[in-house]
């Protein structure tokens, strides 16, 4: 009976920790791998977890190496700086994805602080290019654009490449306590009628 109510408890355990964990954001880096025109944005961007809207203070770390082809640059927040030009940032967050959406008034950046060149602009107007576009520019400071103007809806900026441990821990616990569940079911059973044999001797 005892090896019956641990299993119960472990079967709850897994079906509530994932609501549990959410209530207290995990940290989450999504992968950058990005071609914009003839350059390139690669690295890694850092939440704080947040799911759905995202504000510039969800951004908690980065490191993106931006290649126009000709010059490289490495941007983190000890030489760069997000932005939004005064607009929504217009960022999403999901478990997977990290979007930009290319609504009218969205404008998001990471770009150098002097003397640190490069900039990567996803806007919805026209301030970092000519028109709504992804933008990679000034890699070496001699204002060269790359530009992705075949921009529409929800751009994804970045990807988690695989399972987070958290997600790996919820999946063993959920599949050793459905273990655990089956076994005592099925010995059960078997109890029961050892005990009932032992009682009519």
């Amino acid at each position: 009976m005892r090896s019956l109510w641990w299993a119960i408890v472990l079967l709850f355990a897994a079906v509530g920790a994932p609501g549990v964990l959410r209530a207290t954001p995990v940290d989450i880096t999504y992968t950058v791998n990005l071609t914009i025109g003839a350059g390139t944005a690669t690295g890694f961007i850092t939440t704080d977890g947040t799911f759905g809207t995202l504000g510039l203070a969800d951004i908690l770390a980065w490191n993106l190496v931006f290649d126009d082809g000709t010059n490289t640059v490495d941007l983190t927040p000890s030489n760069s700086i997000t932005g939004d030009g005064g607009l929504a940032p217009g960022l999403a967050a999901t478990a997977i994805n990290l979007t930009f959406s290319f609504s009218p008034g969205n404008e998001f950046y990471f770009t150098g602080v002097a003397p640190t060149h490069g900039e990567l602009c996803y806007d919805a107007g026209t301030n970092c290019a000519a028109a709504p576009s992804v933008s990679l520019w000034n890699v070496g400071g001699d204002g060269q654009f790359d530009v992705d103007s075949a921009v529409d809806g929800e751009e994804i900026m970045a990807s988690v490449p695989e399972p987070r441990p958290a997600v790996l821990m919820l999946t063993g616990i959920g599949l050793v306590a459905a273990f655990v569940v089956l076994r005592t079911v099925r010995k059960r059973p078997l109890a029961l009628r050892r005990s009932a044999a032992g009682r009519s001797r």
